[in-house]
């Protein structure tokens, strides 16, 4: 990676020469503005009510790294030098991005792949390279988080105004907003009661409008009724109450129980509002249906006939097999493991899953679904980074010597994308929030003396 380092001295320095003129608070605005561009463009993306829906993944990390790069340049507050970066991450993430290239040559393995290695092996750890010249992490995830909860906070407020709640009947009683998936929404939740947690313990100007826009995200989290979403929000307030307890428990004792009443308040209140909307939801579904008109749009009408549904029965396991539970997951793992190989298979867009009479664009498992796209020892490269920073987030979380808030987002960062991995394809930064999370999250990692 030093070689990597030169070049980016060698690009990035003569910026900083005009770049250096530009106060540190503009630099600091410009660079939250291109942050809240990259989380708003995944929400456009996942909508319904964009031109966006369906642009490719090429073309995603094509527009997703001009913003990063912008970013780039507005983070060197001074003359950038080599690093030490003999670590483990650096050598399995470059070893990622290098075989997807590798294999790509040989066989196709999908639209975006060959975008995303490049992605990997030069934008983000550029991006990485120059906050390690920096050092100051807390700051860097303060301009992250703070974009995530304007963000999240304003398409909240724009979905209460533009969605109406009974848009729910159309997803079987979950809600939606404007994405065009009920699980959207919930990860769109996960995501922003992570930043707000963060902001919480980590400012002090405007905190009530982090706990509210928490509380929001809580909410939605429970109409869109995502079984991922609920899980990974559940771990994350878990991890939140250890470290906060950790950090506080000896000098901040008055603070600390100030803002646990405050945040299980917040918690209470806003389930309650979720639940009771739900159930609003699910007393109209027995009066009303969806139907196509002529021009493809669906329409709430009255249908007399319709058998009452609650959408949180997809959370009940009762005389489900795993497969029911899982959505037909374990039917989809179990035929790309049989199909699994040195050098992957040829993917064009969708798999074919002979059992369950249907294509599929992915394995719902990210280390599964890159093994048999790129070849078994790519999956295992992923399936260890995933293990790695996932055991850094429960050392972060339970060791005693790392108290700093930044410790705090990068484990519940962690632990969102983990939990979506094991579920979902999640893989291109610049198409879902967790993975862009992700990919900022460990930025330490790569360069942070003693982490």
């Amino acid at each position: 990676m030093n070689i990597l380092q030169n070049f980016f001295i060698l690009i990035l320095n003569p910026i900083y020469t005009i770049t250096k003129k530009i106060p540190e608070k503009i630099k600091e605005t410009l660079i939250t503005v291109c942050f809240i561009y990259l989380f708003l463009m995944q929400i456009f993306i996942n909508s319904n009510f964009f031109i966006w829906d369906g642009i490719s993944f090429t073309s995603q990390a094509f527009l997703g790294c001009i913003f990063l790069f912008f970013i780039i340049i507005m983070s060197i507050n001074k003359k950038l030098e080599l690093l030490n970066n003999f670590r483990v991450l650096p050598t399995l993430w470059m070893t990622f991005g290098v075989i997807i290239i590798i294999v790509s040559f040989i066989h196709p393995v999908g639209e975006g792949f060959r975008a995303l290695a490049l992605t990997v092996l030069i934008a983000f750890p550029c991006l990485y390279f120059v906050w390690g010249n920096r050092g100051d992490y807390n700051k860097l995830f303060e301009l992250i988080t703070k974009a995530i909860a304007f963000v999240g906070g304003m398409y909240f407020i724009f979905c209460i105004l533009t969605v109406p709640f009974e848009t729910a009947v159309t997803h079987a009683g979950r809600y939606a907003g404007t994405a065009n998936n009920p699980n959207f929404l919930g990860m769109i939740c996960s995501i922003v009661l992570c930043a707000s947690l963060y902001l919480i313990i980590n400012e002090t100007k405007y905190i009530w409008l982090y706990y509210a826009v928490c509380g929001l995200s809580l909410m939605f989290s429970i109409l869109s009724v995502s079984r991922t979403s609920i899980l990974s929000i559940l771990i994350t307030t878990i991890f939140f109450i250890i470290f906060y307890f950790k950090v506080n428990i000896v000098n901040n004792k008055k603070k600390l129980i100030l803002n646990m009443i405050t945040i299980i308040l917040i918690f209470i209140s806003f389930s309650i509002l979720g639940l009771s909307i739900n159930k609003s939801i699910s007393n109209l579904s027995t009066e009303y249906t969806t139907n196509k008109t002529n021009d493809s749009t669906k329409k709430l009408i009255k249908n007399k006939n319709v058998t009452k549904t609650n959408a949180f029965d997809r959370l009940k396991i009762e005389d489900k097999d795993l497969n029911t539970i899982s959505s037909g997951r374990l039917t989809i793992w179990k035929y790309y493991l049989k199909h699994i190989n040195l050098i992957g298979n040829k993917v064009i867009k969708t798999v074919y899953v002979k059992d369950l009479n249907l294509k599929v664009y992915g394995a719902h498992n990210t280390p599964l679904d890159i093994a048999y796209r790129t070849g078994v020892i790519n999956g295992v490269v992923w399936l260890i980074i995933e293990i790695f920073t996932g055991l850094k987030a429960l050392i972060f979380v339970f060791g005693k010597k790392y108290k700093e808030p930044y410790y705090l987002f990068m484990s519940m960062s962690i632990i969102i994308f983990c939990v979506y991995s094991m579920l979902e394809i999640a893989i291109f930064p610049f198409k879902s929030q967790p993975v862009l999370l992700f990919y900022l999250a460990i930025s330490p990692l790569f360069f942070k003396k003693d982490i």
